[in-house]
């Protein structure tokens, strides 16, 4: 009887402290602005530059996809690289910075979208 008023105890106990992190107050984070998240690859060891190496290159590939996506149901893609051409994530950090040392407001926008600017000017859909 005690063995099982213990487990009830604790199963009460472990229900609400699950809840309490399910439904406690979260802080949001807004994505690094360009400029940011350059200086935050310039300032990382070897090991955190390849991490953000893969989180640029994983955010041209997800792009990437959505062109895809608009290809297959025949609508105007985001930006219109050859079909030869796959960006590597050391590339598309170079673009980034290419584009800040041309126009430095550019660093203050989210990165993901800068990465998109960035492939629109390099890769522009021209009308047909």
């Amino acid at each position: 009887m005690a063995r099982v008023l213990l487990c009830a105890k604790i199963a009460g106990v472990a229900t609400w402290l699950l809840g309490s992190l399910l439904l406690g107050p979260t802080t949001a984070m807004a994505e690094y602005d360009v400029k940011s998240a350059l200086q935050a690859y310039d300032s990382a060891d070897s090991d955190n530059r390849k991490v953000w190496e893969l989180i640029f290159g994983n955010t041209y590939n997800g792009m990437r996809w959505a062109n895809a996506v608009l290809a297959q149901r025949k609508q105007q893609q985001i930006f219109c690289e050859p079909n030869n051409v796959v960006l590597t994530g050391p590339q598309v950090t170079e673009m980034l910075r290419g584009q800040l040392n041309a126009d430095p407001k550019f660093g203050d926008i989210p990165f993901g979208f800068g990465i998109l600017i960035v492939l629109q000017i390099k890769f522009p859909c021209t009308s047909t």
